[in-house]
């Protein structure tokens, strides 16, 4: 079996993980650090939520060559 027989669509709430996290980790942010939150955190949440995304893709079978 070869890897794209094994990789598989999201569903609806896999889809919706990383669109969640980045919502509230970026509302988390503004609360925390108000007019200053675009002075940089933003950057780190971005990067975490797509980590968050590369897991999720990960997960679902397929690789960083694709």
């Amino acid at each position: 079996m070869t890897m794209a027989n094994l990789r598989r669509k999201p569903k609806l709430i896999e889809a919706l993980i990383p669109l969640v996290f980045l919502t509230i980790l970026i509302t988390i942010n503004v609360m925390v650090f108000g007019v200053y939150s675009l002075d940089g955190s933003n950057q780190i949440v971005l990067l975490v939520s797509a980590g968050i995304a590369g897991l999720m893709a990960i997960r679902l079978g397929f690789t960083w060559d694709e």
